[in-house]
């Protein structure tokens, strides 16, 4: 059977088993292809490749962890959400990636011998309940220099590319090798159209493939109800959209770690700060109030402590941009107390992407907007944006996540 065969067959063994059947939306979304263009395989968040001279020799049990591997990277928008992580270190991005779609996929899995590893897939049990920025942040230390050769500890233990088991026989890597994983990511080539749809084209996917499920008794899981509706650590999601996006414009990165701080983790030390700004929407409309608005607000302060972006601009809106407080980097630890909302009346964030378009140049690297979704249309905004509901709405063209606790 040749190899275009045998995926298409895979596939539908794939729908049809009760743990991955929920996938099958996402794996049915964009197209997939044979080729000798890709050494292994890739997608670039809509589309996937599959190198036949790679893909051939496979088991059925690895064929069926390549493809599910690549749906995941869909499932998990990887080439939207991290393309900054892949600015700043290309390979240490697509293994961070990489390391979490493999431990989701092993554990999922449980050992019933439907999925195995490909050789040269990156895993280690340290990263289990990681998030990528988490992961890529500890990656630093096996950056690879210019012999291809990891830096980790004195010791050998942590060696870049060392493999052994987690004790329970499945293989386990450290580090990341020289190609940064075992797939290509393509963070760059869909065009402006599909880039403003795919959001939302692949949450209509999840949600196909989670009827499926349910028709057919099949697992859901719970990764995919975070995807869907926010129902996660908020405070953490906030934290990894907006290091994702602003993480590395210092020159110090993560490599040099401030010791003043070991005590409560690790931080960089900063050597320069060349970071651009952090924009903030607010929904004045009346329900974004009280200690909604204190602890959303307590979140961005300690966030900014650690990115330190070059400044921060608040923009007040209902119908039209109502009022922005602009902060500068020496500001930023006293937001809580200046804070001055105004507004009041009918909620359109089309305005909000107008004010953004008119002071391009004051070059805000991402926005958050907290709102309680009731808008009259969702914008496509021009910079990396997380909506923050404190109802169940899902924003269209963008990530959402919900806060539902305080």
């Amino acid at each position: 059977m040749d190899l275009t065969k045998r995926i298409k067959k895979q596939n539908i063994a794939i729908m049809g088993n009760k743990t991955w059947m929920a996938l099958g939306g996402v794996m049915c979304f964009g197209k997939w292809e044979v080729t000798d263009k890709v050494p292994t395989a890739g997608t670039d968040g809509k589309n996937v490749w599959y190198g036949k001279e790679f893909c051939e020799p496979l088991s059925d049990e690895e064929l069926r962890f390549i493809i599910l591997h690549e749906t995941m990277h869909k499932t998990a928008r990887h080439m939207q959400v991290y393309k900054q992580l892949h600015k700043i270190d290309k390979q240490r991005a697509n293994a961070a990636c990489d390391y979490w779609i493999n431990n989701e996929l092993i554990k999922q899995d449980a050992r019933s011998s439907f999925l195995k590893m490909v050789d040269g897939g990156l895993y280690n049990t340290k990263y289990d309940k990681m998030t990528v920025v988490e992961i890529f942040k500890d990656l630093e230390q096996f950056k690879q220099d210019g012999n291809g050769e990891g830096e980790g500890d004195e010791s050998g233990e942590n060696q870049c590319r060392g493999a052994g088991t987690d004790g329970q026989g499945i293989p386990m890597t450290e580090g990341y090798p020289q190609s940064g994983g075992m797939d290509e990511h393509d963070w760059d080539s869909l065009s402006d159209e599909d880039k403003a749809t795919l959001e939302k084209d692949i949450e209509i996917a999840i949600r196909q493939g989670r009827q499926l499920a349910g028709k057919m008794d099949g697992n859901k899981p719970r990764m995919l109800d975070g995807l869907l509706d926010g129902k996660v650590d908020w405070k953490k999601e906030l934290a990894e959209f907006i290091k994702a996006t602003m993480a590395g414009r210092d020159e110090s990165s993560w490599s040099k770690l401030n010791r003043r701080m070991f005590h409560v983790g690790y931080f960089p030390s900063t050597i320069s700060s060349t970071t651009g700004r952090l924009a903030i929407g607010i929904d004045t409309s009346g329900s974004i109030w009280g200690e909604i608005l204190a602890q959303f607000i307590g979140e961005v302060k300690k966030l900014c402590a650690e990115v330190k972006p070059a400044g921060l601009d608040i923009i007040w809106w209902d119908m039209n941009v109502c009022g922005v407080q602009s902060f500068e980097q020496e500001q930023l630890d006293g937001i809580d107390q200046l804070l001055k909302p105004v507004g009041g009346g009918g909620t359109s964030p089309q305005c909000v992407a107008d004010w953004l378009s008119l002071n391009k140049e004051m070059n805000h690297e991402c926005l958050v907007m907290l709102s309680d979704g009731y808008v009259d249309s969702f914008p496509v905004f021009n910079i990396p944006t997380l909506w923050a509901m404190t109802t169940n709405v899902v924003a269209e063209n963008a990530k959402t996540v919900r806060i539902e606790e305080f």
